[in-house]
């Protein structure tokens, strides 16, 4: 198990916050009903927007998890 105390509690439990914040629920929706009956412009700016909130909270998650990548070597092993 990788060690993350060089990580201030504050700075995961905000990253974490972000993350749970991303409303799958309406991503979810937005992609059905393209699927079905297609999206206003509105919309399609609203899913994209979503959608990279979405990436960028999972991003952050794993930077969070995995620590500093300079922290590891190149063969992947913690330094």
């Amino acid at each position: 198990m990788s060690n993350n105390s060089h990580f201030p509690l504050a700075i995961l439990q905000k990253k974490l916050y972000n993350f749970f914040m991303i409303d799958v629920e309406r991503i979810n929706f937005l992609a059905r009903k393209a699927k079905t009956e297609g999206l206003t412009e509105e919309e399609k700016v609203e899913q994209a927007k979503l959608r990279r909130e979405y990436i960028e909270s999972v991003k952050a998650n794993i930077r969070a998890s995995l620590g500093n990548p300079e922290d590891y070597k190149k063969d992947g092993d913690k330094s």
